[in-house]
């Protein structure tokens, strides 16, 4: 009788997969890899938005900082997208979707919604490349019905001169603490900084060129004199 059970639930095993591989046949599919995702061997991933992001995101990471572990690459998705299109097929979501995801948030974090757009290209594409049916003109046609943005600025308070000497005592030694030094003790613009070279300096004397200067003086006029303990 054990034998004769287990011949049955072979046989039975057997015409399921030959019906599944004609009806793959006719569908066009290959038998072989239909049979392989049926089987857990051909991970699948899901057309939710969600599941396209997660898959999008373990393909992408590597390519980022710390492989991505810190997740500020796909926060601004997580945080403001996928709480409401997450569920979404992604092949149903359109520009509407994603304008009504992105207004709340594209006046006042302006910086973090553009991220979110970028960020979506590239799930969007990861999509295509999926074969979900998809059209990146969305997202181009969702930042037209956003609409621009007036770009915001304000203006960083100057350190009050009496607590100068104590900041610079907390410069270390990195480029660009030495850089905020040489700034600190010379008084010159930070484009000068930026673009200093040791070929400048000539007897103790740093000379700006002058297309480095902001007065734009002949060579030699702009100079101040280097201490060997600045420049060593």
């Amino acid at each position: 009788m054990g034998l004769g059970s287990m011949a049955e639930v072979t046989l039975r095993d057997a015409r399921i997969a030959a019906e599944e591989a004609r009806r793959d046949l006719r569908d066009g599919l290959d038998p072989r890899k239909q049979r392989r995702i049926r089987l857990g061997q051909i991970r699948r991933v899901g057309d939710t938005l969600q599941s396209v992001t997660d898959d999008a995101y373990q393909s992408h990471k590597k390519t980022l900082k710390n492989d991505g572990r810190d997740g500020r690459w796909f926060s601004p998705l997580r945080m403001h997208v996928l709480p409401l299109l997450g569920k979404t097929p992604i092949d149903r979501i359109d520009q509407h979707d994603i304008r009504d995801a992105l207004a709340p948030m594209w006046e006042t974090k302006t910086v973090t919604a553009r991220k979110a757009l970028s960020r979506l290209k590239t799930v969007w594409l990861h999509a295509l490349a999926l074969g979900f049916q998809g059209d990146l003109r969305t997202l181009e046609n969702a930042k037209l019905l956003l609409g621009r943005t007036e770009p915001s600025s304000s203006h960083i308070p100057s350190m009050p001169w009496s607590e100068v000497p104590n900041f610079y005592k907390t410069l270390g030694e990195c480029q660009a603490e030495l850089a905020l030094r040489l700034l600190i003790l010379t008084g010159f613009r930070s484009g000068s900084v930026l673009n200093f070279d040791f070929d400048q300096v000539k007897d103790g004397d740093w000379v700006i060129p002058v297309e480095h200067s902001a007065s734009r003086q002949e060579e030699g006029r702009s100079s101040v004199c280097l201490s060997s303990d600045l420049l060593s």
